[in-house]
């Protein structure tokens, strides 16, 4: 199916009354503030006959907050019924994704990056870095080896577990990639956790 973008005032939009999605203030400076940089970059979708939006209530509060003449449009040839089932579905499926927060975590690292731009608050941001940043100090090579992999200094002392297990490089590097997807995965923010729960699932295997 093919669908035509058209621009049109804002005016000329109605709001959906059976919205089920909030938008408070804090939400639209932060799509402001986005938008502000990036520009419009996702049409709002709106039936076809009423002009009700079936998607992008905060995009065009914001875009009346920022009194722009035009807004951009893909009108939809759906009935109300149809169109009320897409409003949860589309919100629906975007609140299940998740973050992969070791790749966002690396972002972060980036001092270019602009924060306020990306609708994270600094709090946030820091939150993260601190879950995730965590480096196990893991011994490589034999016990009598005094070399170490080195522990992020920026990290809470509270935050980082100590595992002192030996391993060549390789392993060293796979460990520790597991670890941090586990702690994904099972919702923990601590080596120390992952590697009990870990522990744990597997002796109940075994009963």
């Amino acid at each position: 199916m093919k669908y035509k973008l058209e621009y049109v005032k804002p005016e000329e939009l109605v709001e959906l009354p059976e919205n089920p999605r909030k938008h408070p203030d804090m939400l639209i400076s932060k799509i402001e503030k986005s938008m502000q940089k990036f520009g419009f970059t996702a049409p709002i979708l709106a039936l076809q006959e009423s002009k009700e939006i079936v998607a992008g209530h905060g995009r065009l509060k914001t875009a009346k907050k920022m009194e722009l003449e035009e807004v951009p449009v893909i009108f939809l040839d759906m009935d109300r019924k149809n169109a009320l089932e897409y409003v949860i579905a589309d919100n629906k499926l975007q609140q299940d994704s998740s973050w992969d927060f070791m790749k966002l975590n690396e972002l972060f690292k980036d001092d270019d990056l602009d924060i306020e731009v990306t609708g994270f608050e600094k709090n946030e941001v820091k939150s993260i870095m601190e879950k995730f940043s965590v480096d196990l100090e893991f011994i490589e090579g034999d016990n009598d080896s005094e070399e170490k992999v080195s522990v992020n200094e920026n990290i809470p002392t509270a935050n980082i577990k100590m595992l002192q297990l030996y391993f060549n490089h390789e392993d060293y590097t796979n460990v520790t990639n597991a670890c941090h997807r586990l702690m994904i995965e099972y919702g923990v923010d601590n080596i120390t956790d992952v590697v009990k729960t870990a522990i744990e699932n597997e002796h109940n295997k075994c009963k």
